[in-house]
Order: structure tokens, then C-alpha cells, then sequence
């Protein structure tokens, strides 16, 4: 909702409820929110053309495992397994990605229940890969996306079993497999990025040139934690400030 200067007086909700307000955080996909959500007619030019020049970060390909036994031979809970030190690969090539390991239970005492352990494998990843089964997987059917996210699961619990914890595929009780359309199903974030634009980009400002608006979130202030709690709290400061 805007007034006749351009000046945000509010938003409207999925229902069409008016929300009246002095300012609005946006908190959210900026290519959403500049490409679906606000007039096209209230954005600077130089401004849009500044965000559609912008890529998206990699998103990432993740497997959770739920294991029958307890882990005591490992004490680090973020490990890194990376392939051949020569070998250059791109994030399109997930059968020889160099991937992370997390175990849960060595972080945080009692994640999981006595005498199992809680996991994950992740490695970052380009959307290309998956761009091929993205159609069929909003049509719900995700057959071939199903078998070949079964597929580099296998390998990447191989590997965690040949170089860090034998016997791994016998432990497990569990397993989910995340993937850049999982990313998009629950975010919304454009190709599953999980670090909002490319990080070598310079940071948007949390202040926008329209009136009432403001940004926070890794895809104004870059990806990860303590990034996006700087956001809000850059965000939140300015608006104090200005109204």
C-alpha cells in the first residue's frame, strides 16, 4: 500500500486484509519482494536495474541421518572431506563435490535420544543440476528427481563410510535428502539459495529509496547467522530513527 508520493502506508496480507504502518521490514527474497509484491511503478529505475543485475548465491544439497548407535570414536562435530587437493570442480559436479559433516550429539549434549546419534552430509550446490526436474516437481511428480537425489545420497554416505565412520550405512534409521527445490518449496528463496544474492556482490543498504521500506535479511546484508542478526538489527535502529 502506497500513498500518492510513493510512501509506504501499509501492506495487504494473502486474505486482502489492509495492514496499516509507518514502516515495513522486509524480511524476505528480494527478487520476490521487488518482482511480485511492491508496484513497479514505485521503484526507482536505477534501483531495480541495481537488483536485476544481481545472481543468487548456491543453494545446497543436504542428507539428515538418524543412526542406531551411538558415535564415541569421533569427537569434532564439523568435519570436511574434500576430494583430490588438484582437482578443481564446479558446484554442478555434486559426484565429486567436497562435502561436511556435522554430528549434532558432539555439540549439543543429548540432541538425540541415549545410544543414537543425529547427522548431517552437506555440500554446496549450483541449481542446474536440478533445473531439470524442477517442473515435474511442482507437479508432484518427482520419480526421476526422487531416484537421482537417492542416487548422490548413496555416494555421499559411502564416502562419510569409507574415510570417517565405517559401517555407516548400517546405522541408519532414519534419512531425509534436501535439495535446492526442497529449498524452494519451504522458502520461496529464488533457485534454493541459501545465502540470498552472490556473496562476492557488495551488501544492499538496509534503508530503500522508498519511502517506509526497509531490508533485513541475507539477501540485502549476505548469507549466513551473523549477517542476517546484523540486518535486523541495522534495520530495526533506522526505522527507530526515522519515525
Amino acid at each position: 500500500m502506497f500513498d500518492q508520493n510513493n510512501k509506504i502506508e501499509g501492506v495487504v496480507d494473502s486474505t486482502g486484509k489492509k495492514h496499516q504502518a509507518k514502516a515495513v521490514v522486509a524480511n524476505c527474497g528480494i527478487p520476490e519482494l521487488f518482482n511480485k509484491m511492491i508496484p513497479k511503478r514505485v521503484v526507482p529505475k536505477k534501483f531495480a536495474q541495481k537488483i536485476q543485475k544481481r545472481k543468487t548465491s548456491f543453494s545446497s544439497f543436504v542428507i539428515w541421518l538418524g543412526l542406531n548407535e551411538k558415535l564415541d570414536n569421533i569427537k569434532d562435530y564439523e568435519i570436511d572431506l574434500l576430494h583430490d587437493k588438484n582437482y578443481i570442480y564446479s558446484y554442478n559436479d555434486l559426484d565429486r563435490a567436497g562435502i561436511g559433516v556435522t554430528i549434532y550429539d558432539n555439540l549439543f549434549k543429548g540432541y538425540s535420544e541415549p545410544g543414537k546419534t543425529t547427522l548431517s552430509i552437506m555440500s554446496l550446490s549450483d541449481f542446474e543440476p536440478w533445473k531439470k526436474f524442477e517442473k515435474d516437481y511442482f507437479k508432484g511428480k518427482k520419480e526421476l528427481y526422487t531416484k537421482e537425489k537417492e542416487r548422490l545420497a548413496e555416494k555421499f554416505i559411502k564416502r562419510v563410510e569409507q574415510r570417517l565412520i565405517p559401517g555407516l550405512s548400517d546405522m541408519i534409521e532414519v534419512i531425509e535428502i534436501g535439495t535446492p527445490l526442497t529449498n524452494i518449496y519451504y522458502t520461496q528463496n529464488p533457485e534454493g539459495a541459501i545465502y540470498g544474492f552472490n556473496r562476492d556482490m557488495p551488501h544492499l543498504k538496509a534503508k530503500t529509496p522508498i519511502k517506509g521500506l526497509y531490508l533485513a535479511s541475507a539477501w540485502s546484508h549476505g548469507g549466513g547467522y551473523t549477517p542476517v542478526m546484523m540486518a535486523g538489527r541495522e534495520a530495526a535502529k533506522l526505522v527507530l530513527s526515522d519515525i
